[in-house]
């Protein structure tokens, strides 16, 4: 009797390097195509195909399931990314678009003859009843060429390269490919993201004229919400879209100071649609134009077909060139004339596409005293598709466990109305427009010399008001109201180096761990950051101040870097810190200081979850974005608050000192 084909095979993700791999081993290099991801299955005559996250794709392609459907085999489970090519071959994201939400079966066979798509099989999971997936890669590659034996016009198999990694990236990205994927050639097929799978992505630096920039609301003389960029064009400056990432907060302060140096009445682009710039989402509070004067250097993935820059992230000031000679590229067509409407969604959300794994049937049930939810169709997360109100949803789901983490507690927001490729800022001060039932506190901030009416997040109706607001992690003080003096807790924040491996981040959690309780005499209790990093968090009770909590985690990072100074640092400065190594932060035990919540969304691709963790957990295997808003409501149900003990147990310090000077 062979083995059942289950249900659902959660996909196996590769982790993003900004380079080719120099790690010894046998490597396969395929091209990393700008589509869909696609696990197609066929049992018994009958054919699903699946997006990464579950949701059917057989009516939007129907070409794919035919083709799935006419394999030589009784039961198939394939990986493969469904895309849609250009003239020249390319695989283009913008094409596969109008396919992802067709809205009948008729629609979809008409696109699939105007714009057919195709399947580019890349791995074999299971066939006729064995599972292949313990098999090494590059058998199971050998096994899927062998299945199909032809390229169909919607299924084909995807060739690989073997050796020779950086020449073969450099042709790609000459080509427009959107990246590379590397793949260890003797690894297992392993569900989630793994470092035994690597993605590279092309992209390229070009030079922009600085036009303007947004401002979403009114956060102090620092905010600065994007930049609208422009090129030359038939003597014309022309908007090719904004950059509103890659700057620290440092740089975004001095950025907004000489910029305003610059400042104008009107708009110095020559045909202004504001509709272009602003399709993305909410209207900017107003916009600050500028001389074309200053040049900045962006990386970016492509200057799409409507002539707008996509993946954009600053890289700074050219001093000194010239705004002149920031010309469009030749091969490039310049954009439409006619007014854009609102940008396409990148991937249907688990409510469209019939529910997603995860989501309760009561979540979105909304408190008396919230207002209506706005655009809760516009796309969060790109990547995964994720919306605002899948975002709003999930916050809904937890409610009852992270409101006893953040009551009365100052909240400071980041807020991202457009999700997490649009512009952010931070906010503090609750002004106008704050609705009456939200609770605030007003504390006089001594860096600014201001009173600031910090928002506190005790209700549900509180709650999702600043997901409302657009705010997609929530980041509170340690401390209290009532003892805003004394925190109730210590961090340890691991935050890894670019070159450290998430193996490691688990490395020195384990020996955080070590120190805390084994010198110290002290519990402590772990969570995922949910972007790169492990928080430890040492429950104190509330009668000692910051300093002392600060000196309690940098005793643990001392004694760490002490142990361990192949893997450990404390270094501040980022330039001189050594990035093969973990930085043990013990500077966020400060008032005024925020740290991301338990059970918080992060602003990551992956729209992972900062989750609570047994120690037990804590070992090989484990992934930063392990848990994200569609699989841990279900975790959360089954195991509850594994944190509850940070807020009940109200350990002493003066035993733990005394076991140090010891």
């Amino acid at each position: 009797m062979g083995s059942k084909l289950p249900d659902w095979i959660e996909p196996m993700l590769p982790s993003p390097v900004d380079e080719p791999t120099r790690e010894k081993g046998r490597w396969l290099n395929e091209l990393k195509l700008d589509g869909i991801r696609v696990l197609a299955r066929k049992v018994k005559g009958e054919v699903r195909l699946f997006s990464r996250r579950g949701n059917s794709l057989a009516r939007q392609f129907p070409e794919v399931a035919r083709e799935v459907a006419a394999l030589p085999a009784e039961t198939v489970a394939l990986d493969g990314e469904i895309c849609v090519t250009d003239e020249e071959g390319r695989a283009r994201f913008q094409l596969i678009q109008p396919r992802i939400h067709v809205a009948s079966a008729a629609q979809a066979e008409k696109l699939a003859r105007t714009s057919p798509a195709v399947c580019f099989a890349f791995d074999l999971l299971h066939l006729d009843g064995e599972d292949l997936r313990r098999l090494p890669l590059v058998e199971r590659k050998s096994r899927l060429k062998a299945l199909l034996p032809a390229p169909g016009d919607a299924l084909r198999y995807l060739e690989h390269v073997e050796g020779e990694a950086e020449r073969f990236f450099e042709l790609i990205c000459e080509k427009g490919v959107e990246g590379m994927v590397q793949k260890r050639a003797d690894t297992p097929y392993v569900s989630g993201r793994t470092r035994h799978w690597l993605k590279v992505k092309c992209g390229k630096d070009g030079e922009f004229v600085i036009a303007g920039f947004a401002i979403y609301e009114s956060t102090g003389p620092g905010s600065l919400g994007g930049l609208l960029l422009g090129l030359q064009r038939d003597d014309e400056l022309v908007y090719v879209g904004g950059v509103g990432t890659g700057w620290s907060e440092a740089e975004r302060r001095a950025l907004r100071e000489r910029l305003e140096r610059h400042a104008r009445k009107d708009t110095p682009f020559d045909r202004w649609q504001a509709s272009w710039a602003l399709s993305r989402g909410k209207k900017p509070e107003r916009i600050v134009w500028l001389d074309p004067v200053l040049v900045c250097r962006i990386h970016y993935q492509e200057l799409t077909d409507d002539g707008k820059v996509r993946g954009s992230s600053w890289r700074g000031i050219v001093e000194g060139a010239d705004p002149k000679r920031c010309t469009w590229p030749q091969e490039t067509p310049s954009p439409r004339e006619a007014v854009e409407g609102p940008d396409p969604k990148l991937a249907p959300s688990p409510r469209e596409a019939g529910g997603g794994p995860g989501w309760g049937a009561d979540s979105t049930k909304l408190p008396a005293n919230f207002p209506k939810l706005t655009n809760p169709d516009k796309v969060f997360f790109p990547e995964r598709g994720y919306t605002k109100g899948d975002l709003f949803r999930y916050y809904a789901a937890v409610a009852p466990l992270i409101l006893p983490h953040l009551k009365d507690r100052p909240i400071t927001l980041r807020r991202m109305p457009d999700g997490i490729r649009g512009p952010s800022f931070y906010q503090k001060n609750q002004g106008k427009g704050t609705p009456d039932w939200l609770r605030t506190i007003v504390l006089h901030s001594q860096e600014s010399d201001r009173d600031v009416r910090y928002g506190l997040a005790d209700d549900v109706g509180s709650l999702l008001y600043l997901i409302q607001l657009g705010c997609i992690s929530l980041s509170p003080w340690s401390s209290r109201v009532g003892s805003l003096e004394n925190p109730d807790f210590s961090i340890v924040d691991l935050d890894p180096g670019e070159k450290c491996t998430f193996e490691q981040v688990i490395e020195v959690a384990r020996l955080v761990h070590e120190i805390v309780e084994g010198d110290l005499g002290l519990r402590c209790y772990p969570k995922t950051s949910g972007a790169t990093g492990i928080h430890v968090m040492v429950p104190l009770e509330a009668r000692y101040t910051y300093m002392e909590s600060q000196t309690l985690a940098e005793i643990v990072a001392r004694l760490a870097e002490s142990r361990r100074p192949d893997l450990c640092t404390t270094v501040r400065m980022v330039k001189s810190r050594p990035q093969d190594k973990i930085y043990l932060d013990y500077l966020q035990n400060a008032q005024g200081k925020h740290v991301v919540s338990v059970y918080s969304v992060r602003e990551v691709e992956a729209a992972s979850v900062s989750t609570p963790l047994h120690w037990e957990e804590v070992k090989s295997g484990l992934r930063p974005d392990h848990f994200d808003i569609r699989n841990a409501p279900e975790r959360f149900a089954r195991l509850g608050d594994l944190w509850r003990p940070v807020l009940e147990d109200k350990q002493e310090l003066e035993g733990a000192l005394k076991a140090k000077r010891k």
